[in-house]
């Protein structure tokens, strides 16, 4: 399987080092998005920033929730995977 196609000469065609990549300039934040705006874009719901993330800003440690899940699989959603 592995000699069918070259695996080798396309990693080596397409591979990017960190290293030999230009730094870029950190871009200023645009201020004419507000807060909620962004979070929407994002996924987050006022839910996830009052259950989850102000329990991990403020003491550090992850806040304990229901272990199981209703997301569907990835081809089946409309919305991206979160971060988190």
């Amino acid at each position: 399987i592995a000699t069918r196609h070259p695996y080798k000469s396309w990693l080596a065609n397409t591979q990017l080092i960190l290293e030999d990549l230009k730094p870029v300039e950190p871009r200023a934040l645009r201020r004419d998005v507000s807060l909620l705006d962004r979070q929407q874009a994002f996924g987050f719901t006022q839910e996830d920033t009052k259950l989850l993330m102000s329990p991990m800003a403020t003491t550090g440690q992850e806040a304990v929730g229901s272990m199981g899940t209703d997301t569907p699989i990835s081809a089946m959603s409309d919305r991206s995977k979160l971060l988190y």
